[in-house]
């Protein structure tokens, strides 16, 4: 009602008389429903989702512990992503937006670390609006539109910049994005603090590509056939590799300015996955699923399994030498085929 009041008072003539009483009610009234328009934003946050808390989170203790419990076999990943994460959220200014690049064999978990970056920032996780997940193969398909994606991807980027500083922008499969589009962020990538009147710097960047997959893949069997620990391999040991990689082969990175100008603040390799990794994904996957059905009384209860069991999940998965072809991509249809008894 007081709303509705400050509305009317407001389109009253400046000349409308009024007495002291009057008056006095006027201003005060006035002053509420000026407070109440100020907060507004707070006001509507209660029924929508907003770029604030509780929408808006810096869970990164949650991150680690996610990685930590769903991520195998990648322990540079697990060394940087947080850490680069929790720097650049908890400034108040960053200099720049932050961007990451994410490299290596499909089923290595890039897409899954993506994820869970989500949900330690946005209470919905990827289902956000403030989250923003291109597919080259969906979004970008044709060569020919180049110019016209990077039109439509700075339009894109801006106008969810201009609602949510804090926005997260994942590009899937930038491998097959046409050649030079992805150049079309680099205004809002580079150390510029305002862009067409808008701040880019709290803003993240997700590159998910396949390219360099074959030389992480080449160093890290190496590292191994030598007889030396995975673990002893770090990202300075494969991020010119990446980089390099980044910049000369055919794919949606190569020979652009974000490479030629070092933009992209992290290159993280995805390192192939052994067996016994491939192992810790099925096992994941059937605890995942048998806390699914206790939870759900409703729901089909879930097999008994053994370690003979994920033994030969294990051994249905196609290796190239010592590193599984597709990562654990095929994990949870392995389980859905345990689960049914179809082996």
């Amino acid at each position: 009602m007081l709303l509705l009041y400050f509305v009317l008072l407001c389109s009253l003539p400046a000349t409308f008389p009024l007495d002291p009483l009057t008056s006095g009610l006027g201003v005060g009234a006035t002053l509420f429903a000026s407070m109440v328009w100020n907060s507004r934003d707070t006001v509507l946050c209660q029924f929508r989702e907003c770029c604030r808390e509780p929408y808006y989170k810096k869970n990164l203790e949650g991150l680690k512990e996610s990685l930590n419990d769903n991520v195998f076999g990648q322990h540079i990943v697990l060394e940087i992503v947080t850490k680069t994460l929790q720097a650049h959220t908890k400034k108040r200014t960053p200099n720049k937006a932050l961007v990451l690049g994410f490299y290596g064999w499909t089923g290595s978990g890039k897409n899954y670390v993506s994820k869970f970056i989500a949900e330690s920032l946005y209470k919905y996780g990827m289902e956000s609006n403030f989250v923003h997940h291109f597919f080259s193969s969906i979004h970008f398909p044709k060569v020919s539109e180049a110019e016209s994606y990077k039109s439509d991807i700075q339009s894109w980027i801006k106008g969810n910049v201009s609602l949510c500083e804090r926005s997260l922008f994942i590009f899937d499969e930038i491998d097959k994005l046409p050649p030079g589009v992805i150049d079309a962020i680099k205004p809002f990538i580079d150390f510029h603090d305002r862009v067409d009147d808008l701040d880019f710097r709290k803003s993240i960047f997700i590159f998910l590509s396949n390219t360099g997959g074959k030389d992480i893949s080449d160093l890290t069997y190496s590292h191994w056939k030598s007889g030396r620990s995975r673990e002893e391999l770090t990202v300075f040991d494969l991020e010119p590799v990446l980089n390099a990689a980044a910049f000369n082969e055919k794919g949606g990175l190569q020979k652009t300015e974000l490479i030629r100008r070092d933009l992209i603040d992290a290159s993280i390799p995805f390192l192939p996955l052994e067996k016994s990794h491939v192992k810790l994904c099925i096992r994941r996957e059937l605890e995942v699923r048998a806390k699914r059905a206790l939870e759900e009384p409703e729901s089909e209860p879930f097999r008994d399994y053994t370690d003979t069991d994920i033994d030969e999940m294990a051994d249905r998965i196609n290796y190239n030498t010592i590193f599984s072809t597709s990562g654990c991509k095929k994990v949870a249809t392995l389980v859905d085929r345990f689960q049914e008894g179809d082996w």
